[in-house]
């Protein structure tokens, strides 16, 4: 490195690298000069989803090698900042050693670091080193909202981080720069960063997908692992609407996946990632429900119907807007009312069981909308139209009178909310219906019965408020980051906690892309599952067991679930959610795939030598049935079912699984999502040179 370089430290700079501003500190150390403000202000941290969000310095660095040449492609391990005594209460959230520059230099040869967020208010020492050569340290003072330094901002504490003018909205345009240069500090660490490059206006003659479309009117769904996100991309030539998938985070790429290919004329909207990773559904056409099988994660990736309008005479908007349940066993949707003009909220076992389907509100005037589950599966918030005003009302997922939540006033509607993932804070958005100006809204979720709601980001929605849902932000299952669309797809950091882990479930270890094991368990007799977990800041961590079956307990200190499954449960399968969650925000989940057999089954299939099945169940089957099999070691797994004459019917697994007894569960379908008819059906499962059958009856 050339004695003779130049640095040039702004705090708080958004988008493009800026100069020094006025009303800046600079200070001089020989020839490294440096220029900050104190007070650091108007910088998204997004620590807390209450108020406004606790600052965040930015550094911009200029390396000169002369006084005139540039030092472009300096590498980012090369520029780091390291963070010294803090003063007060303030605290640097997940601070590690170094803090390294977000990318290499540029052509002008600068560089950004972007440090933690901060909680509490004080100073903080921090020094700048290139090279391994320390070249300047200086103290920035640094307020916050979370005054109280407890990690989450709340309406009662006094802030002291809002922009220069006392408000939050100044700045909104820096919020929406799309920092695709950048990579994983800005995808984690508050900016929102947009996840598609897609054109506001189109030219139809523009076949490029990935360039030319916008993102429709549909909601924004995570995968289990918040790795990925699902979402609705109008596309030119043809104008359809198909469901894409992005990376939520820019080191794993800017690329787009087709996920649907509907034919031309036909829309696909609104995708919803089942909680088991397995599978997306979606509306079709705004008149059925369709499944898919995620590529990489699903042996099986045919589409398969779910739900379809019963009324005939409905052509389109007949079943829409999906909502898988957070154990992943029912799908909530919208439905036309066969009796008017009106849509309410069904649920439908998400196998496509729809002679289970429920219907959960029948209000008389208004449409019913955007269905969301609570975590613990007893609650679904939605959105509600009443004479062109969104609302959000809320009704139990069993069923009962809809509860207004929030109904807002003077030219304001809501619309599309959703629970953080640990159920304490409601999202939403709201805007005034000339569609100029949009908020994320963040309310407690204690009682869920609101006067107001707290504003979260201010952020400029181009799409029709009037008419389109608004923002539809939804927070990641780790409660970690947002996302939400506007005419593009965009994410964010809302929590700066490294969020804890749950690492096995019954012993056996957890892939967060496919949070679920399978276990068989013998009906009458006793049985416990120990969840397992940590978290890499030792926060102290809260375990909670949703969806329990009669007679079920779970124990929070230990994290362990007791059960005696009853004779009637037999043959019968039952998912169990755990939960576990710090103080700060973040959280983890895992299912409990539990299938009831025959105590001489399970017998069996706990011998560690055993290949094969350990049971099918209902055999015969009417709507659905349980395949439970056991591998003695590690090994990839296919099981189909065949019929009689030979001709595959369905492939239900093709995928890697540890030693163990797991299951699969058949509804009685074919690959295109038809009923099979009744008959004799082959289950055969391959592992290597390892092969078994057995067979099991269809009855209508």
């Amino acid at each position: 490195m050339s004695r003779c370089a130049s640095f040039l430290l702004l705090a708080c700079a958004s988008g493009a690298l800026a100069p020094a501003s006025a009303g800046a500190r600079t200070l001089d150390a020989g020839n490294v000069a440096w220029s900050f403000r104190d007070s650091v202000v108007g910088c998204p941290g997004g620590d807390s989803v209450s108020t406004a969000h606790p600052s965040r310095l930015r550094i911009v660095v200029a390396y000169l090698r002369d006084t005139s040449l540039p030092a472009a492609g300096v590498p980012p391990e090369s520029i780091w900042v390291e963070l010294g005594a803090a003063t007060s209460n303030l605290r640097v959230n997940d601070q590690g050693p170094k803090i390294f520059a977000d990318d290499s230099t540029d052509a002008d040869g600068r560089a950004r670091i972007t440090l933690p967020s901060f909680s509490g208010c004080g100073t903080i020492e921090f020094s700048v080193s290139v090279s391994g050569t320390p070249v300047g340290a200086a103290t920035a003072s640094v307020r916050t909202t979370d005054a109280d330094a407890d990690g989450r901002a709340t309406a009662s504490e006094a802030p002291c981080d809002l922009d220069d003018s006392g408000s939050i909205g100044a700045g909104d345009s820096a919020l929406v720069a799309p920092h695709l240069g950048h990579a994983h500090r800005h995808a984690l660490f508050g900016t929102l960063v947009r996840r598609t490059n897609l054109c506001d206006s189109c030219d139809v003659a523009e076949e490029d997908a990935e360039l030319s479309g916008v993102i429709g009117a549909s909601t924004v769904s995570w995968s289990p692992d918040g790795r990925r996100l699902a979402f609705t991309i109008h596309t030119a030539p043809h104008g359809d609407c198909s469901v894409y998938i992005a990376h939520s985070d820019p080191r794993d790429g800017d690329d787009l996946m087709q996920f649907t290919f509907p034919d031309s004329g036909v829309h696909d909207y609104d995708p919803t990632w089942s909680p088991l990773g397995t599978e997306i559904a979606f509306g079709r056409a705004d008149n059925t429900i369709w499944a898919k099988g995620v590529p990489g994660l699903a042996g099986d990736t045919t589409l398969r119907l779910v739900t379809r309008h019963n009324d005939a005479t409905v052509a389109e908007r007949g079943d829409l807007t999906p909502a898988f349940s957070p154990d992943g066993e029912w799908i909530a949707f919208t439905r036309h009312s066969a009796e008017g003009e009106h849509y309410h909220l069904w649920k439908t076992p998400a196998d496509g069981d729809t002679t289970r389907g429920v219907q959960l509100t029948n209000e008389p005037t208004g449409d019913d909308f955007y269905p969301q589950w609570s975590p613990d599966g007893a609650w679904i918030v939605y959105d509600v139209v009443r004479n062109g005003k969104h609302g959000v009302y809320r009704v139990a997922s069993s069923g009962g009178a809809a509860i207004p939540v929030l109904l807002p006033g003077g030219g304001l509607i809501a619309s599309t909310p959703a629970y953080s993932p640990d159920g304490e804070a409601l999202l939403l958005g709201v805007g005034d219906t000339t569609g100029s100006h949009t908020h994320v809204l963040d309310a407690s979720a204690s009682g869920l019965t609101l006067p107001s709601a707290i504003p979260v980001l201010h952020y400029p929605d181009q799409a029709d408020s009037a008419n389109d849902p608004i923002l539809t932000p939804r927070l990641s299952p780790d409660g970690t980051r947002l996302a939400l669309r506007t005419t593009q797809l965009f994410a964010a950091r809302r929590n700066m906690s490294v969020p804890p882990r749950i690492t096995r479930v019954a012993g056996q270890a957890i892939d967060h892309a496919l949070p679920f094991v399978s276990l068989v368990r013998a009906a009458g007799a006793p049985f416990e599952i120990t969840v397992e977990g940590s978290d890499p800041e030792d926060d102290p961590l809260t375990w909670h067991a949703y969806l329990l079956e009669p007679g079920m307990s779970f124990d929070a200190p230990s994290h362990t679930l007791s059960w005696t499954p009853p004779d009637s449960m037999l043959g019968r399968s039952v998912n169990v959610r755990f939960l576990v969650t710090t103080e700060s925000g973040g959280c983890d989940y895992a299912i409990a795939r539990i299938h009831v057999a025959d105590a001489a089954d399970v017998a069996d299939a706990g011998r560690a030598s055993r290949f094969g099945f350990a049971s099918i169940g209902p055999n015969p089957l009417r709507t659905r049935a349980t395949i439970a099999y056991t591998l003695p070691a590690l090994a990839r797994v296919r099981l189909e079912v065949f019929d009689v004459s030979g001709r595959r019917v369905r492939l239900l697994a093709d995928a890697e699984r540890p030693a163990g007894t797991h299951a699969v569960e058949w509804d009685g379908r074919d690959a295109r999502g038809r009923r099979v008819a009744a008959g004799i059906y082959v289950c055969r499962l391959s592992a290597g040179a390892s092969r078994a059958e057995s067979k099991i009856v269809v009855v209508r």
